[in-house]
């Protein structure tokens, strides 16, 4: 009995010591908590009524969802908004604080994104005021917070009226427009291309940190030796201190210690070096030229045998090199030269709290597909969320980064000068590891400005001055500073010398007929309804839309084949124009930019890429120009020429079959070939006498077909037709279609017994298509793959198909 209790007492005595120790490890991890997920209230200040609202979320999203707002895009109801960015508006919570949380040495709160103009209490406590958008603000509120409930009181006030009171403080006048004290998205106050929302509200999360000991602030990457059978990286640790201590740190790759080092820790801010080594490293590379490959480095900060924080960090090893020349500026990436095929990115939507991440699948998705290997964060939007330059990273797209300084006049204000050095170092900081970054970008345009607007007249030579000073103190002295000092590259350029098509020299497109929706009621039949019209940026575009549908097609009354044909027409132009710049790779021999790629507000305007991340039929026709490898017919006379450009970096076997058809698929003439494709280069191959055939069949009634073909894959298409579309005597064709289930999405197969043009595919459901608009020739099979994450039922209800014999 005796030894039974023995046993019990041990056994007790055991499970208490077990449970001492578990809490005591327990209390070395820090604690964290979203507090965007607690619930949350608004109210404009002044009213009474308290609302409940989700966060992250803006103003205007909250007042749509309350009905106190009847739409932000529909008919005209976009001018009634108007009124909002003048008021200010108030949010408030409680969240409860146990012991755990309280009797860690450190508790912070991390305000990630507050829009823009903002007091934030805590326990009637003013904590912080807060006056950009672009900076996240971390706050001690160790002193400040209790047991059980607390409460949160964050006060946004109109940016409007806080900026006006600001600019008083400027020597002279912005006659540009008093938002650029004001450091926030400057495309919330209008572009040529969509609406103005003066936004505001919480867009990104708040969060609680507990911590003891030490924490991990931040660790730099930085490949310092790059070799195919060696990568040599630097590993820079700034970790936090509450008091002297030893400690370790380690970094693992899966199961391997890459390096482990011990270290004495001082009390405050602390920065330690360490270096370690991969033998045969695999490379980052952009999609095109290989496989993005990303090293999971796992780094711990151990201290008593227990490892108190962790940071994991994904790291392409790379090098990129930046090389100017008098007419040209070149990329290397790991000493290969790349050929820039890129676009303008701007946020897409005013309101971010309506992006998923879905959507930045979708559109990061979309660049690769249109092969595009570059993009630009345009100045005028943001610095995008994580999941952006994460799946950029992922994908192997590369990122030319502007800093949100927009082209325009700058106050001379202390504080504002500050606050953009604070911002662009804390960014620079945050985004230093993504290997998707080429280089920063603060090309101050003010030259151009001065002389379009003649602020000459208008300034006197005193404020003149002070405005060239200042916009060389910002972009020629503290961001190639903050660039040098912060990122292990010195990528800070002010001028990128690469050919750029200006997209306001195309005529606009309209929408797909699903964007078009969310702005125009079923009424709106017509392209010429005053709703339709007001979503016009800039105005007026249906007259040049209808000059090129009267050149190439036939007019319409009909609103969804104006539509289509609107799209047609602007995929004709940019079809021509960049192929001019493809066949000229000599001179045009570093890449090629285009304008913006995608809309942020539901509009008719020059982007290839709609509100609704739907492609128009111009990103489509890019996508086929953007190829590595590209065929472009000349037709002569009585001879087709055909040149070939080639984006590859080395030279291969190929052979070209060309087939004439008639419009029921019957060959009429053929001719193949064995070539030798030269690397970067664009070559006439082929000079075809086709005379007879044209003479015989007559032109509106064949079709040339070439294909090119390297290790039994097609690895180039193109058709070409002797005559405008509105000529060609095309025949109703019978379109089969078939569906297959695959892992990203369904595979769709069509084949017809006549030729199918302009073969346009639409889906109820949320997706995204490899490729629309094509020509189908009888007796081809056209695979179309629609990447989608959702299950389709009752599949041939959701999809639907037009070509532009519908039209005519």
């Amino acid at each position: 009995m005796k030894k039974e209790k023995s046993i019990i007492v041990q056994f007790i005595i055991l499970f208490f010591f077990t449970l001492l120790i578990t809490s005591c490890t327990e209390g070395e991890k820090p604690e964290k908590r979203e507090l965007t997920k607690v619930r949350w209230e608004y109210r404009k200040i002044g009213d009474i009524e308290w609302k409940k609202i989700f966060l992250p979320g803006s103003v205007y999203t909250a007042l749509k969802k309350d009905t106190l707002i009847k739409s932000l895009f529909y008919g005209d109801l976009y001018f009634q908004n108007q009124w909002i960015e003048n008021e200010s508006y108030e949010y408030k919570t409680t969240f409860n604080i146990n012991n755990k949380i309280l009797n860690k040495e450190n508790i912070e709160l991390t305000f990630s994104g507050i829009d823009t103009y903002a007091d934030i209490f805590v326990n009637d406590s003013l904590i912080l005021s807060s006056d950009n958008m672009f900076r996240e603000w971390t706050v001690d509120c160790k002193s400040i917070v209790k047991y059980g409930e607390n409460k949160i009181l964050i006060k946004i006030y109109s940016p409007l009226k806080r900026q006006d009171e600001l600019i008083k403080k400027s020597s002279y006048d912005l006659i540009s427009g008093n938002q650029t004290i004001t450091r926030k998205p400057a495309y919330h106050y209008g572009t040529d291309f969509g609406f103005r929302y003066v936004n505001s509200g919480i867009i990104k999360p708040i969060t609680l940190y507990a911590w003891n000991n030490a924490k991990i602030n931040d660790i730099q990457f930085v490949t310092t030796d790059l070799y195919d059978s060696i990568a040599n990286i630097e590993a820079i640790f700034e970790i936090n201190s509450t008091s002297e201590k030893n400690a370790n740190i380690q970094i693992i790759h899966i199961d391997t210690i890459l390096c482990q080092e011990q270290i004495n820790l001082k009390e405050g801010i602390n920065k330690y070096k360490v270096k370690f080594s991969i033998i045969n490293p695999k490379k980052w590379w952009t999609y095109d030229l290989g496989e993005p490959f990303l090293y999971n480095f796992n780094s711990k900060l151990i201290i008593n045998d227990k490892s108190i924080a962790q940071k994991n960090v994904k790291f392409g090893i790379r090098k990129i090199e930046i090389i100017q020349e008098d007419d040209a500026t070149y990329l290397k990436l790991n000493n290969k030269q790349l050929f820039l095929k890129g676009g303008t990115y701007v946020p897409m939507e005013i309101f971010l709290d309506r992006i998923n991440s879905y959507d930045y699948q979708k559109i990061v998705q979309s660049f690769v597909i249109s092969n595009i290997n570059i993009v630009r964060l345009s100045e005028i939007g943001i610095y995008e969320n994580d999941i952006f330059y994460n799946l950029c990273d992922e994908k192997g797209v590369l990122i030319w980064h502007d800093f949100m300084l927009p082209y325009e006049i700058f106050p001379d204000d202390e504080h504002l000068f500050e606050n953009i050095k604070q911002e662009t170092r804390q960014n620079i900081i945050k985004l230093r590891n993504h290997p998707s970054i080429a280089f920063w970008y603060g090309s101050n345009e003010i030259e151009k400005i001065w002389t379009e607007k003649k602020l000459s007249e208008k300034y006197s030579k005193k404020d003149s001055i002070a405005i060239w000073d200042l916009n060389n103190k910002i972009f020629n002295e503290l961001l190639p500073e903050l660039v040098k000092e912060n990122s292990s590259e010195n990528n800070y350029l002010t001028e990128f010398k690469i050919h750029t098509i200006e997209q306001n020299s195309f005529v606009q497109s309209y929408p797909s007929k699903k964007t078009l929706k969310t702005y125009i009621s079923k009424k709106n039949k017509t392209y010429t309804s005053k709703n339709i019209l007001s979503h016009q940026f800039p105005k007026n575009a249906n007259p040049e839309i209808d000059k090129l549908i009267d050149i190439f097609f036939k007019p319409t009354e009909n609103l969804p084949n104006y539509i289509y044909l609107s799209q047609l027409c602007q995929a004709k132009q940019v079809n021509q124009e960049v192929i001019k710049y493809r066949k000229n790779r000599k001179t045009y021999k570093n890449g090629i930019f285009f304008g913006i790629i995608n809309d942020y507000s539901p509009v008719i305007s020059y982007s290839h890429i709609d509100y609704k991340r739907i492609w128009k039929a111009a990103q489509f026709s890019l996508k086929n120009i953007f190829k590595n490898l590209f065929l472009i017919f000349e037709e002569n006379n009585n001879f087709v020429k055909v040149n070939i450009v080639s984006d590859n970096l080395s030279e291969y076997e190929a052979k070209v079959y060309f087939k004439i058809f008639n419009f029921d698929g019957k060959t009429l003439w053929r001719k193949n070939a064995s070539i030798t494709i030269k690397p970067n280069s664009c070559q006439e191959y082929f000079n075809l006498e086709i005379g007879n055939i044209k003479q015989k069949y007559g032109r509106n009634n064949i079709v040339l077909k070439a294909e090119v073909i390297s290790n039994q894959e097609i690895i180039a298409e193109q058709n070409y037709f002797f005559t405008t579309e509105k000529n060609l005597n095309l025949s109703e064709p019978k379109i089969n279609i078939k569906y297959f289930l695959i892992e990203d999405g369904y595979a769709i197969e069509l084949t017809t017994d006549k030729l199918a043009k302009n073969v346009y595919l639409t889906s109820k459901v949320d997706g995204l298509f490899d490729d629309n608009f094509f020509d189908i020739i009888p007796g081809d099979n056209k695979i179309v793959i629609f990447y989608t994450n959702k299950k389709i039922n009752k599949i041939e209800k959701q999809f639907a198909v037009k070509t532009l014999y519908d039209i005519f």
